[in-house]
């Protein structure tokens, strides 16, 4: 039992496709997790952008916001009303001042100062009602009015809330919770940003004592004020009160009048505070009192949200606000911050920061570091993060092109070495043919050569058909030298090496004289062959050799696939063609199968079944390489009435 040999094609086509699915497999895995990572960082850059951006303008932000709320901390209070009377002036007599903020906000970051005091009442200190003359500063009325619509009802529930004071027990209590619970992350913080942390930790708890709550902090820097006491004599305390009438009396002196003497202030008690450790220095103020000092006590600033307008115009404001306490009840002393002012320092790169009430978002945001209130600086980096996506998507739009390329490149080397392998495989397969067919194609007439051959040299047979044996040893012969030619003709071909030289000449005379010397040998097949003419010149430019091979091919091949058909008949018809001169060659066989026409001029291509005639199959393959090299062209059609014609076109003499 004999072994099946494997199909080389088919076993090298399975390995090529191992061999370029295994690498583009790992190519594939190891370059999407590459692809993966780098869309992952570029989606990821534009929040780290923004996160790192928003850092640094919330930490210059807090920085300027620290430094001014620290210098309006050392701010006096006599200062946020429109005249005031220094109590450190050298100055005996009355000397009434105007404040510093009368012309405005010191700092282009304030909008405004204000002043509320016990009865909830609402001053600038660039406004003085009573003397006009001293309102310098611009549009200061609409502010003070939105101040009063906003700031008023902020401060009295900020005032009315039910807080321990900063300095009792249970005060410095809750300061020290809260700042034990804040340890963890405040030791990995440094510098204002604690500060911040700390004291919005403590917010909750009431209106603490900023300086206290710092002191908490231990290593965080102490930037704030804590509450101070100031001392001030009862003259001054009293000439600040009535500074208006002081004023225009020091007017009307100098136009011949007197300076209106300090009106005496009735007594009013002050009602103690219960969470006070020491006595309060002044228990009550005017002629019934001792001649004491009165005491001030002046808290720091501390940042505050106040909500909008109820009527929606506008945002929440950034104000910050102290409490004054004085003989004369609670004062709460701020001002507004414009928040257009703080633009300039949101700005980092092609960032743009906004400036926020609240906690914040987690991405694209960082909270400033304020005492009191919570602000933070967000981003919207909305843009750079859809540019990202973008990048990201071209990103793998490339790798996948650049895989699909790559394994299309793979994909097509891999088919041709299959391709090759094939034709090896197929020019093996025909070598095997044409050595089986050229030993049978070159067996039968070498036998007849060897028979007739022997039968003249033994005398043996009729001997009155010597003549015909003789002719039949010639046609085997040429039969046999038709062979051989072909198979060199085919050779040259091959090599490129097939050489005609088409000269003018009568076409139809040269096919003629071929006819007639090969139709002894198609008689001895059983076959008849006859040439016709078209009248008139048949002159066209060809080689006279190659044109006699073209027709006995054509011939041959005829008388070949004609044996069982009942008409053997094979014509030869000489006519003139567009372009010149056609040689077509007619049988009444079967005809070539539509499926086998495309292939009919390819070497070793062969019509038929299991019982086709013996043959190369090089015939018309030879045929069409030798018109084509004399410039003309060959055809196949399928004869009327039946049968097969080949036409063979060669170029006329004015072509």
């Amino acid at each position: 039992m004999s072994r099946r040999r494997p199909n080389p094609v088919a076993l090298a086509a399975i390995l090529t496709a191992a061999a370029i699915a295994l690498p583009c497999g790992y190519w594939f895995w190891a370059e999407s997790r590459t692809v993966s990572k780098e869309e992952a960082a570029l989606l990821d850059a534009p929040r780290r952008s923004a996160d790192v951006a928003a850092r640094r303008m919330a930490d210059r932000v807090g920085a300027r916001l620290g430094t001014l709320l620290e210098r309006e901390s050392a701010r006096p209070f006599f200062h946020y009303q429109n005249l005031y009377v220094d109590p450190r002036g050298a100055y005996a007599g009355p000397a009434v001042t105007p404040s510093p903020l009368a012309e405005g906000p010191a700092d282009p970051l304030i909008v405004g100062n204000f002043q509320i005091d016990d009865a909830g009442n609402l001053t600038l200190p660039t406004i003085n009602p009573q003397i006009a003359e001293l309102n310098v500063a611009k549009g200061q009325e609409k502010l003070q009015t939105r101040l009063a619509a906003t700031v008023e009802p902020y401060v009295a529930t900020w005032l009315g809330a039910d807080a321990p004071h900063a300095g009792s027990a249970e005060g410095a209590a809750n300061a020290a919770k809260a700042v034990e619970a804040n340890a963890d992350e405040l030791q990995q913080r440094s510098g204002i940003e604690q500060l911040a942390l700390g004291n919005q930790a403590l917010a909750n708890e009431g209106n603490l004592d900023v300086g206290q709550a710092n002191q908490g902090l231990g290593q965080v820097p102490v930037r704030q004020m804590p509450v101070q006491e100031q001392r001030i004599d009862q003259t001054a305390y009293l000439s600040n009160r009535q500074a208006n009438a002081i004023y225009l009396s020091i007017q009307s002196n100098k136009k011949g009048g007197k300076v209106a003497a300090l009106q005496p202030v009735p007594p009013v008690p002050r009602q103690p505070d219960p969470q006070d450790t020491e006595p309060t220095a002044l228990a009550c103020q005017g002629d019934g009192c001792p001649d004491q000092d009165v005491v001030v006590r002046v808290g720091a600033f501390a940042w505050h949200t106040v909500p909008a307008a109820a009527d929606g115009a506008g945002g929440p404001l950034m104000v910050a606000l102290r409490r004054v306490e004085t003989p004369d009840g609670v004062n709460v002393q701020g001002f507004q911050i414009a928040l257009s002012a703080v633009r300039e320092l949101l700005v980092e790169g092609d960032l743009v920061g906004r400036l926020a009430p609240g906690v914040g978002p987690t991405d694209g945001a960082a909270p400033v570091p304020l005492i009191g209130a919570p602000w933070h600086v967000a981003i919207d980096y909305a843009a750079a993060r859809d540019a990202a996506r973008l990048e990201a998507a071209d990103l793998a739009s490339s790798f996948h092109w650049r895989f699909g390329v790559g394994v299309i490149l793979a994909v097509l080397a891999g088919l041709a070495v299959v391709l090759m392998i094939a034709h090896a495989e197929r020019l093996s397969r025909r070598r095997v043919q044409f050595a089986a067919s050229a030993a049978h194609e070159l067996r039968t007439p070498l036998a007849g050569v060897r028979m007739y051959g022997e039968m003249l040299a033994e005398g043996l047979g009729n001997p009155d058909r010597q003549r015909t044996y003789a002719r039949r040893v010639a046609a085997e012969a040429d039969r046999l030298g038709r062979v051989v030619s072909n198979v060199l003709d085919f050779t040259r071909l091959e090599r490129g090496n097939l050489a005609v030289a088409p000269r003018p000449g009568d076409l139809g005379a040269a096919v003629t004289e071929i006819v007639q010397r090969i139709a002894p040998t198609l008689a001895s097949h059983g076959a008849t062959i006859a040439a016709t003419l078209e009248p008139g010149a048949l002159d066209a430019r060809f080689d006279r050799d190659a044109v006699a091979q073209i027709v006995s091919n054509l011939v041959d091949n005829a008388e070949k696939y004609t044996r069982a058909a009942a008409d053997r008949a094979i014509l030869v018809h000489v006519a003139r063609a567009p372009g010149g001169v056609r040689v077509s060659v007619r049988d009444h066989g079967e005809g070539i199968p539509p499926a086998q026409r495309r292939r009919l001029f390819r070497a070793f291509s062969r019509g038929g079944g299991a019982d086709q005639p013996a043959g190369l199959g090089l015939g018309l393959a030879l045929t069409r390489a030798l018109v084509e090299a004399q410039r003309g062209r060959v055809d196949y059609r399928d004869a009327d009435g039946g049968g097969a014609e080949f036409g063979v076109t060669l170029p006329g003499l004015e072509a």
